[in-house]
């Protein structure tokens, strides 16, 4: 495992993941929800989901953990 790397382990159902080459990872929308959980900084994380609505990679209906989280600090549009 080269250095830097950290391996998490989930069982994560199959709609909520997806492959990059040949590595297993979460899709956009459990990312996004999972680090809104895990207390990443408001401003990261509205910019986060701006980002992946911007780009067609989730819709807002995705992210019912990161409009949680962001309702104190004026939600994703904010």
């Amino acid at each position: 495992m080269p250095k830097g790397i950290t391996l998490h382990y989930a069982g994560v159902p199959s709609k909520e993941r997806t492959w990059a080459g040949v590595v297993p990872v979460t899709s956009t929308h459990r990312t996004l929800n999972d680090c809104a959980q895990s207390c990443l900084t408001p401003d990261l994380l509205r910019q986060a989901a701006r980002q992946a609505l911007t780009r067609g990679l989730v819709t807002k209906t995705d992210l019912k953990e990161v409009e949680k989280m962001l309702k104190d600090y004026g939600g994703i549009k904010a």
